[in-house]
């Protein structure tokens, strides 16, 4: 049975969201705090985490922050109040893998669980594998038909923001504020040209490419 962690220091709607993940066929352990949220994650495996930003004795981001900094590498959807584009950049940067405001609609957050939960497992920088290349983020390098790409530490970047979020569109912008959050001098320009390098170290013998640019939308990471 999937495992899930949900952390929230709102008793009420904690017990709501149990209830009808358990009703889901899905195994809810609570916790209230980030120091129990942490105890928990060092003491068990989850298949994901649904972390609340405010907390009482610290935020969500530095329970996100901690955990991957300690080599967790479970999922983490965040929900909260905060709906700006700059807290969702700052909330993804964290290492979260998805991200809903307040007030939460179930049946979309039981969509979203489902979703992240197809995605491969290695979220973490590592070695995955995207159609006939073999990816390896530890040290950014492509290797696909015996031959070995070097990538750059943007192109890097942007590859780990779409293997965290397949098969779903995001606009250059989107992409800019999450991969580019601290430059000024960047712009969608840049988005495109770091695309379109990173589509030729991905692309297969036959120029075809998981990366896809989807014209009048943006673009997505095509995984089956």
């Amino acid at each position: 049975m999937t495992k899930i962690l949900l952390v929230d220091d709102d008793e009420s709607l904690t017990e709501s969201l149990r209830r009808f993940l358990t009703k889901e066929d899905l195994d809810v352990e609570v916790a209230h705090s980030s120091a129990d949220a942490l105890a928990f994650l060092r003491q068990y495996d989850f298949d994901l985490v649904l972390l609340d930003w405010e907390l009482p004795d610290s935020s969500g981001i530095e329970v996100c922050t901690a955990h991957r900094a300690n080599g967790g590498t479970t999922p983490i959807i965040m929900l909260t109040g905060r709906n700006s584009i700059n807290d969702k950049s700052t909330g993804l940067d964290c290492g979260a893998d998805d991200y809903m405001a307040k007030p939460v609609h179930t049946r979309e957050l039981l969509s979203r669980i489902r979703a992240v939960l197809r995605r491969p497992k290695s979220l973490a920088p590592g070695v995955t594998t995207i159609g006939s290349s073999q990816i390896d983020l530890n040290v950014g390098q492509v290797t696909r038909g015996g031959q070995t790409y070097q990538l750059t530490r943007r192109e890097s970047a942007l590859l780990l923001f779409f293997i965290r979020r397949p098969n779903k569109i995001f606009a250059s912008r989107d992409v800019l504020e999450a991969v580019w959050p601290a430059e000024a001098d960047a712009s969608e320009d840049s988005v495109r040209t770091c695309v379109k390098t990173l589509r030729k170290k991905l692309a297969d013998e036959s120029h075809e490419c998981p990366l896809k640019t989807v014209r009048g939308y943006g673009y997505l990471l095509e995984l089956g």
